[in-house]
C-alpha cells in the first residue's frame, strides 16, 4: 500500500493539472499506521522497506507542490508521520495521533522521532506520560467538523 501511495504522489507532483496534495483517509480513520506483524517477517509481502519510507516522506514534506493532510479519527504510527510529512494538517475533533510503537521500544520509520519534536516541542514530547496524544495539536491549523469540511479547508489551505 505505501508503494501505491508513494507513486500516487510522485505523480501528482509530476503532473501539471495538479496544484496541490491533498492527503486523507476513508471510513472516519487517516490510518491506524502499520499491521505490527509486518515487522516480524519480510517475506509473503510483509516487512518494513525503511528506503520507501524515507522517500515518501520526503516526498510529501519536500515535493514541488503544497501537501495537506485531512486527518478524521485517528493518525496512528505510519499514519501519524505521514501526517506530521505533510506541509500542513486539518484535524476533525477528537482526532488521537502519536507513535504508540514507541511504547514497544521500537523507533518510528518514517522519522517521526525528528518532526514530532519540530511540531510540538520538545519538552512536550518529553513531558508526556503517553504515545498518543489525546488532542491534535500535532501542528495543525484548525479543527473542522466533518470529513468533507476538512477536505475542503485542506483544498483551501494548498492553494492560495
Amino acid at each position: 500500500m505505501l508503494s501505491s501511495l508513494f507513486n500516487h504522489a510522485r505523480e501528482a507532483h509530476n503532473r501539471s493539472d495538479v496544484k496541490a496534495i491533498v492527503v486523507t483517509g476513508q471510513g472516519g480513520r487517516f490510518s491506524a499506521g502499520f499491521d505490527i506483524q509486518q515487522f516480524l517477517t519480510q517475506s509473503g509481502g510483509g516487512g518494513i522497506d525503511s528506503k520507501i519510507n524515507a522517500a515518501f516522506c520526503e516526498l510529501l514534506e519536500s515535493g514541488p507542490k503544497p501537501t495537506v493532510a485531512a486527518v478524521e479519527g485517528i493518525a496512528l504510527g505510519g499514519g501519524c508521520e505521514t501526517a506530521m510529512a505533510c506541509n500542513a494538517r486539518l484535524c476533525t475533533p477528537g482526532t488521537k495521533m502519536g507513535l504508540p510503537e514507541l511504547s514497544l521500544g521500537i523507533l518510528p520509520g518514517f522519522g517521526g522521532t525528528q518532526r514530532l519534536p519540530r511540531l510540538v516541542g520538545l519538552q512536550k514530547v518529553c513531558s508526556s506520560d503517553s504515545h498518543i496524544m489525546q488532542h491534535c495539536y500535532v501542528g495543525c491549523a484548525c479543527h473542522s467538523k466533518s470529513r468533507m469540511h476538512i477536505c475542503n479547508k485542506s483544498k483551501e489551505l494548498a492553494l492560495p
